[in-house]
């Protein structure tokens, strides 16, 4: 069983690490070999993060099981940003551009997301990370809006909505709004803008332009950057 079933059944039947464990090691003492992806494979494939994704999967009519998996961007970057870049620099960053590209190919759909710190007069700190995936051999926006496109384009309008990296408190808590910044120090308070690459271009003017109009109000050519930016 390949990592995502193996995550999905995990997750489906609500077993516990600890659980997991003692049923892998008890198949394969029986089987004499393991059944299941491990552990550390799970680890690996979902990028090792302490933010794990959410696993699940849809059966068609024709009883084809689809697999995939998601981080939602907008909580991804909030628990995990201070992984990104050292807080050192913080105080210097001068607009955080967050990239989103998807693309089908081998089977799959892939989304990743690209984080592009900018310091003036210093190299933009980058971290890449995949964000989402499904497992259909066939390129379909209605499968694809049925497992990811759907709840990212939300997590996306919520971003957008904000269009700030405000950094706030001892405990360096990530805002998206100045609505939502109380009396605690700040940190890092500057533009957020986002961009789509790749399928995904397509897909959000085809989806959800139509879908989540409060998300995308204008869709904006820049070849310069060879880039779709979003704006409200």
């Amino acid at each position: 069983m390949d990592v995502i079933s193996t995550e999905a059944m995990i997750q489906e039947a609500n077993i516990t690490t600890n659980s997991a464990r003692i049923i892998s090691r008890h198949l394969r003492q029986h089987f004499g070999k393991s059944l299941f992806a491990s552990e550390s494979e799970r680890r690996t494939y979902f990028a090792g993060s302490d933010f794990p994704p959410t696993v699940s999967s849809i059966v068609l009519p024709d009883k084809t099981i689809i697999p995939f998996w998601y981080k939602r961007p907008d909580e991804y970057l909030q628990n995990s940003f201070k992984q990104m870049i050292n807080d050192s620099l913080l105080k210097d960053v001068t607009r955080v551009d967050v990239v989103i590209g998807g693309d089908h190919g081998g089977g799959k759909f892939r989304m990743t997301m690209k984080v592009n710190f900018r310091l003036p007069g210093k190299q933009t700190v980058s971290y890449l990370t995949q964000i989402a995936s499904v497992s259909y051999s066939k390129d379909k926006t209605e499968i694809l809006r049925e497992t990811v496109l759907d709840t990212i384009g939300e997590c996306l309008r919520q971003i957008s909505a904000g269009g700030r990296f405000i950094v706030l408190g001892n405990d360096l808590t990530l805002e998206f709004s100045l609505s939502n910044a109380n009396d605690k120090s700040i940190h890092c308070s500057c533009p957020l803008k986002l961009y789509l690459v790749g399928d995904l271009k397509f897909l959000c003017s085809n989806v959800w332009e139509r879908r989540h109009e409060q998300l995308l109000v204008h869709v904006v050519h820049a070849p310069s950057l060879g880039m779709e930016v979003l704006w409200r």
